[in-house]
């Protein structure tokens, strides 16, 4: 029995598995290393492990081998920790979330990502993307965010789980997906990725000067303007314009307009322009953001706020 055992162990320590270059998936976006590839092969830039001189070039012009031989069935962090690599380091979930049905991923509740460390999200054209994230994930609502590799298979950013880094003119912001107006404390589930149908909180309500003639709008950075909510005309909103319309050009929505004007229909025909906004209920003789002989007129069913006509 002894010597069977060292004969047997001594086959397995010499075994090598007939491995067909290009044969074998690898790659993991945005990882510098690679526990696919057998020992001596290379992870290359079609995602497939070659051997030396074969294939095309290598992602990045560095090599990354592997210590791990295939005929094992060695654990991840395992295989890690003996190539000196850092551990993966899984991410937290939402809890409570119930995914969305369908075969994608979930960006809000986070799930159907093969790898505990993939961060589901949607890339700039709003296809579903599962990357590791690009550094800690600090970045919370509504502050500044970093966007990796955009509009790719392998676009991440360093957004928290849940949250998506939205580019727009003043800047990056992380936004919260959702899939109901429950998922968003402070604001409605009203927008989309820009471009695309993927659902992510509004930005939270805010109280801020919408009528730029009666004052600074009163928002924390210089670039947003003060709107009025679309969905709720007498809540206000601090966000970074959508658009550059000016006064008396067609509107869908008060963000494409500059600071300072609303989207109304004036003449209640479904043609809706950028005008003038001003405060409703400020007494006789007080300014009100409309200049003679224009009045202020409700948008909506607002008690609040109006435009100038």
């Amino acid at each position: 029995m002894a010597v069977f055992a060292a004969a047997l162990l001594g086959a397995s320590a010499c075994y090598s598995p007939s491995i067909t270059p290009g044969g074998i998936p690898c790659g993991r976006a945005n990882r510098t290393f690679d526990q696919d590839c057998p020992t001596g092969y290379s992870c290359r830039s079609d995602n497939r492990c070659w051997p030396p001189g074969k294939g095309p070039g290598v992602d990045g012009g560095v090599v990354t081998d592997t210590k791990v031989d295939l005929s094992t069935d060695v654990p991840l962090d395992a295989m890690l920790e003996a190539k000196g690599d850092v551990p993966i380091v899984c991410l937290v979930p939402p809890t409570n979330c119930t995914p969305a049905a369908g075969p994608n991923c979930d960006p809000m509740c986070q799930t159907g990502c093969p790898r505990c460390d993939q961060k589901c999200s949607v890339n700039t054209k709003d296809a579903p993307t599962c990357n590791v994230p690009s550094g800690p994930l600090v970045r919370q609502v509504g502050e500044s965010c970093t966007q990796v590799s955009q509009g790719s298979a392998a676009q991440t950013d360093n957004c928290a789980p849940g949250l998506v880094c939205i580019s727009a003119a003043c800047g990056s912001t992380c936004f919260k997906f959702c899939h109901v107006d429950a998922d968003c404390p402070g604001s409605e589930c009203s927008r989309t990725i820009p471009g695309g149908v993927t659902k992510i909180c509004d930005v939270p309500t805010v109280t801020c000067n919408p009528v730029t003639m009666l004052g600074a709008t009163g928002c924390a950075f210089p670039a947003q303007g003060c709107y009025v909510s679309a969905t709720i005309p007498d809540e206000t909103r601090c966000d970074c314009p959508f658009a550059s319309v000016t006064e008396g050009q067609n509107c869908s929505v008060s963000r494409q307009c500059f600071p300072g004007l609303v989207c109304a229909d004036p003449g209640g025909t479904g043609n809706f322009v950028c005008e003038r906004a001003c405060k409703l209920g400020v007494p006789a003789g007080m300014p009100n953001g409309c200049a003679a002989p224009t009045t202020c007129n409700p948008i909506k069913t607002s008690k609040t706020f109006g435009f100038c006509s």
